[in-house]
Order: structure tokens, then C-alpha cells, then sequence
């Protein structure tokens, strides 16, 4: 089942049954995003929604049935990928977690302050890390 927000949205466009397959519970926990969404294209219907006493869950049902039937795939104003995440994951990823709090922890400095170091400094940043990790590794 699409328990999780960006998989129900995806599932609204998709031409399987993943939506149907959804309870209306799951439907209704993912009502507010789901109306913040749609209101960026159709911010009049998403109103009128939000001002009728309606359950959640058909309201997203409403969105399904509406707005599916008009994109064959999810639209492109629709927010569904978190590029943040992955960036930063993958710019932390020569060093563990343990390291750059360490490090944090040495030179007082907030784990945003290692991030952007990370951004701005780059290479040789990331360097002084690695050579801190493997000074941690060989004394345990």
C-alpha cells in the first residue's frame, strides 16, 4: 500500500490500481499535503475543499479521480523528490557521521558549519576529514 506521501501521489497518476488499493485512512493522513500540492495549479478548488465539511480521505479521492485523469504521469509542478537529501548524503559520504561529530565537537563549530565547509572548501575539506577519520580509526 502507498503509506507514504510521495508514493500515494505518484500512485494518483499512475495508470495501475495502487491508488484504489489505498484505505481511506491512508488517503486522509496525507490530506494536507496532498491540498497544498494541488493548490499550487488549482488554488480555488483546493478552497472550496478546505471550507466544505468533507472527510479527508475523499477529498484525495476527489484529487485522484479530477486531476489524475488529466496527466498521464505526475505533473511537473507537483514537489515529489528530495534532491536535499541525496546531495547531502552524498557529500558526507567519504566521512561517517561519528567523524564530523568529533571534529564538531574539537573545533566548536555546528555540524552546518561542516557542511558548508564542505561546500565551499571542497576537496581539501573533505581531505582533513578523511585524515581525521583514519586517525580515529587507528585509536580506538
Amino acid at each position: 500500500m502507498a503509506s507514504e506521501l510521495f508514493d500515494l501521489v505518484n500512485s494518483m497518476f499512475s495508470k495501475g490500481n495502487a491508488f484504489e488499493k489505498t484505505t481511506l485512512h491512508e488517503r486522509g493522513r496525507h490530506y494536507f499535503m496532498v491540498q497544498r500540492f494541488m493548490s499550487i495549479k488549482y488554488p480555488a478548488q483546493a478552497q472550496l475543499l478546505n471550507h466544505t465539511k468533507i472527510h479527508p480521505g475523499n477529498a484525495v479521492t476527489y484529487w485522484a479521480e479530477s486531476v489524475g485523469k488529466m496527466f498521464s504521469r505526475t505533473p511537473a509542478w507537483m514537489f515529489v523528490k528530495t534532491k536535499k537529501e541525496r546531495e547531502k548524503k552524498a557529500a558526507l559520504e567519504p566521512v561517517n557521521l561519528a567523524t564530523i561529530r568529533y571534529y564538531c565537537q574539537k573545533n566548536q563549530c555546528s555540524f552546518r558549519d561542516v557542511e558548508d565547509g564542505i561546500k565551499l572548501i571542497g576537496e581539501p575539506f573533505i581531505l582533513e576529514l578523511q585524515q581525521l577519520q583514519n586517525l580515529i580509526d587507528k585509536n580506538p
